[in-house]
């Protein structure tokens, strides 16, 4: 009897040995295709970054032309008004797209990866005023006034300008689109009296959305079924990816919406 139960103990074991060994080849098997997958993403967000560089370097050598009337005045003064605002955008674009194929390049090739984020003394209120003046035009398209209110004397914050413009951009487009003809989007930037947190706040008077929503719009590619924008459709990224970069800034984004009233984001960087 001892034998018989020995003899199965050690089949047992054995078995077991063999469904771990199994077990461990096929994580190790899943493991290895999930970091070929990672790489390949990395090389095609490197390329697409790559390729985008060459036009943006083109139209940000051609707007310099233009903008220095090399081969004659431009006339109206709204043409030198435009140029700048091609050259600026271009600018601003192909910063983000050095950074993500630094990013890129870094991870598919398994070297170090820097970090992401770049804080230099940034002026605030000339920030906030480029990215609405970046967004007039196509504010005015859709009958929305964009304002800007930034207390006096507003400090001097330390972050990464090219993030936190992509992040404003982003959330200003969003109000925009979602906001009806003629209502308002407001950007404004204060200093927290308590803890001297820098706060930047996006509010709008649009459509707004339900409690529920507001965390389903914060994952990637998700939008709210039965809210319509008015501009295009977008790609519901644009939210996720201003959380993202808020995260890596070390900053704090946070929704409130109320349905028929309008959505208040905040971004709050600790002093």
């Amino acid at each position: 009897m001892s034998n018989t139960a020995d003899k199965l103990k050690i089949q047992t074991e054995d078995r077991l040995r063999k469904l771990l060994r199994q077990a461990e080849a096929s994580l190790e098997d899943s493991m290895k295709r999930c970091r070929q997958i990672d790489r390949d993403n990395s090389i095609r967000i490197g390329e697409l970054a790559h390729e985008i560089k060459n036009p943006l370097n083109a139209i940000i050598g051609f707007s310099e032309i233009m903008m220095s009337e090399r081969f004659g005045p431009l006339g109206h003064d709204h043409y030198r008004e435009y140029t700048e605002l091609i050259h600026s955008s271009a600018q601003h674009l192909l910063s983000i797209c050095e950074q993500e194929l630094s990013y890129a390049k870094n991870k598919a090739t398994g070297h170090e990866i820097p970090a992401i984020v770049e804080k230099v003394d940034v002026e605030v209120t000339g920030l906030i005023n480029s990215t609405l003046t970046d967004l007039t035009k196509f504010a005015e398209d859709l009958g929305v006034k964009l304002n800007a209110v930034v207390s006096e004397d507003f400090p001097i914050l330390k972050t990464d300008p090219t993030r936190l413009k992509q992040i404003l951009y982003n959330l200003v487009t969003n109000a925009v689109k979602f906001t009806p003809e003629g209502g308002e989007v407001t950007v404004k930037a204060t200093v927290d009296e308590i803890d001297g947190a820098v706060i930047l706040v996006i509010q709008d008077t649009g459509f707004g959305m339900a409690a529920e929503d507001v965390l389903k719009v914060m994952a990637p590619f998700e939008q709210v079924e039965g809210l319509e924008s008015r501009g295009d459709n977008g790609s519901g990224l644009g939210l996720s990816i201003s959380k993202r970069l808020a995260d890596e800034m070390g900053a704090v984004l946070e929704i409130r919406s109320q349905e028929g009233i309008g959505t208040l984001v905040t971004l709050k960087f600790p002093d």
